[in-house]
């Protein structure tokens, strides 16, 4: 599976493995979205991208985005999280958290751009210790956070 091999390579210590995925797509509460892109005429689409979401009633997690090294700086990251929080929306939710490495500041500025604010900190979070930030998007705020 693609995005298995996506995982291994973007993330060190928290990649989920197939079991896990398989597990996660199952489940109705769980979706996903992909980002496919052809790098010649002849090549099969390759997954350049992907990323999930759980919703519960009127609260979603973003659970990963992923962003092959290949194709990072193309905006792909921004409009996988554009579709992935209006399948949220669809799903009737008005809250979404996710949790962000505290050293990942490119994926943070991703995500405030989208419009998700910092609301605590997960110390030790990651299995190698590091702190994640909690961040939120309440669908119901102006774009940029708390009013």
């Amino acid at each position: 599976m693609q995005i298995a091999g996506l995982e291994e390579i973007c993330f060190s210590d928290e990649r989920w493995n197939l079991h896990m995925l398989r597990s996660a797509y199952a489940q109705d509460c769980f979706y996903g979205e992909l980002c496919e892109a052809v790098e010649s005429p002849a090549a099969s689409p390759v997954i350049a991208a992907y990323g999930c979401m759980q919703c519960a009633g009127k609260e979603a997690d973003l659970m990963t985005i992923a962003v092959a090294p290949a194709f990072r700086r193309q905006g792909l990251g921004a409009a996988l999280l554009e579709r992935l929080l209006a399948g949220a929306r669809a799903r009737g939710a008005e809250t979404v958290f996710l949790e962000v490495r505290r050293s990942n500041i490119a994926a943070q500025a991703l995500y405030a751009h989208a419009g998700f604010f910092a609301v605590a900190v997960r110390g030790k979070y990651y299995p190698d210790g590091e702190d994640a930030l909690l961040m939120r998007a309440d669908f119901s705020l102006p774009r940029g956070g708390e009013n």
